[in-house]
């Protein structure tokens, strides 16, 4: 009871942390994504090792489309991965880019009644980890819950 609410915590802090900082420097310090892979040793299960694979869609993204993707999102999957195995991290991934679409349809579609004006940046990066994160949370949360495995 106590472990999955502490990891669970403890993930949300780190996610939450991310978000803050890729919004602000459109980067997601390294340490923050070894201490996301690191709570995967909280209840280690070897099993949930290979959702560091989800990780490799990302990298064939940020490696085809050059300067759309930074290693941090990438990093960021691979050690939320590691934390909640492979099937959880596909429906994390599946969620945090569905809700991430959302976001830039609604933006496209204010910006085009223009009834919202946004500074265009074209030299920063979109921030992906809030997304990400939510995605990742979500899994999480259907994972204690039983839903998924």
């Amino acid at each position: 009871m106590w472990v999955p609410l502490f990891k669970g915590l403890l993930l949300l802090a780190l996610f939450t942390t991310a978000s803050v900082i890729d919004i602000k420097r459109r980067e997601i310090p390294d340490r923050i994504n070894i201490l996301i892979a690191l709570t995967g040793f909280i209840s280690f299960e070897p099993i949930k090792s290979a959702g560091i694979v989800i990780a490799l869609p990302f990298l064939l993204t940020a490696m085809m489309c050059k300067g759309r993707m930074g290693g941090g999102d990438i990093k960021f999957m691979a050690g939320a991965g590691f934390v909640l195995g492979f099937e959880p991290a596909i429906i994390a991934a599946i969620i945090g880019l569905t809700t991430s679409l959302i976001y830039c349809a609604a933006r496209y579609g204010m910006s085009r009644l223009k009834c919202c004006s946004h500074e265009k940046r074209p030299d920063m990066g979109f921030p992906l980890a809030p997304f990400l994160s939510i995605g990742c949370m979500s899994a999480f949360i259907l994972q204690i819950g039983g839903f998924i495995l």
